[in-house]
């Protein structure tokens, strides 16, 4: 692991303790100016919130599906009526539904005194509303009927995603194969995201290293002018001293003349 330092070649001779200073440094400090130990349990972290957003996510599907699932039914009974297994079915799930969601906005308080039961909004329970609910004695059977109806229209959500991300023509195969794909997507945008991110830590990289080759190239240049300047100077005192040595040859073959002229 290296620091995001440049230094030159002149600046490692010039200040030897430094650069060990940034060697001991580099061995203890990310990049980013973060120890060690705590990358380790920020990534620790990170994952650990990784797989219960992923938990989460799994549930808000399952229940945002249902809704709509309810929802879609509650259209179509405006256009046709309902077979009476099938009213009597999506009537059990909001049932069931309804008394979950209720069940989740009860939030038990503890009591002041010690061995006093928690205390609840209208002293109610999870087990006083699944009592109240006569359905749920037959909520096995009710899952049996409902999760092939959500893994078809999880399906078919899928396909139509996986169809968005990878438009099919007419010369690949059958929806299975479609749905084979579409289990894939999440593997395929995983690596397209990876991908991503080495791409732009190849350009971060690439920039702190065009800043690096700046910096020694202005070094250089710097160099180079003042070489340069130096040899200006040198060939200008040089061309001084012999215009001066010819104008004083000049000058006293001037004064030699007059002074023939005065005789």
């Amino acid at each position: 692991m290296s620091l995001p330092v440049h230094l030159t070649a002149k600046d490692t001779e010039r200040y030897p303790e430094m650069v060990k200073l940034l060697t001991s440094l580099s061995q203890h400090v990310t990049e980013d100016g973060i120890s060690t130990q705590m990358q380790a349990e920020k990534q620790q972290a990170e994952e650990a919130m990784r797989k219960d957003k992923a938990d989460y996510f799994q549930y808000h599907i399952l229940h945002h599906e249902l809704q709509e699932l309810l929802i879609d039914h509650d259209i179509s009974c405006e256009e046709m009526v309902p077979s009476s297994q099938d009213m009597q079915f999506y009537t059990a799930v909001k049932k069931c539904l309804y008394t979950a969601e209720a069940c989740d906005y009860l939030h038990p308080i503890p009591g002041k005194e010690e061995g006093q039961p928690p205390v609840t909004l209208l002293d109610l329970t999870k087990e006083k509303m699944n009592r109240a609910n006569v359905h749920a004695r037959g909520l096995q059977a009710l899952q049996q009927q409902l999760i092939p109806r959500l893994e078809e229209r999880l399906r078919k959500k899928c396909e139509e995603l996986e169809a968005f991300h990878h438009p099919p023509n007419s010369t690949e195969g059958s929806d299975d194969l479609a749905f084979a794909r579409a289990t894939r997507l999440p593997d395929l945008l995983q690596s397209e995201c990876t991908e991503l991110e080495e791409k732009k830590t190849k350009l971060r990289l690439d920039r702190a290293k065009r800043d690096k080759q700046f910096w020694h190239y202005y070094q250089a240049l710097m160099e180079c002018l003042e070489v340069l300047e130096k040899l200006i100077n040198r060939h200008r005192l040089g061309l001084q001293a012999d215009s001066d040595s010819i104008t004083s040859d000049w000058l006293s073959a001037r004064c030699h003349a007059l002074c023939l002229k005065i005789k």
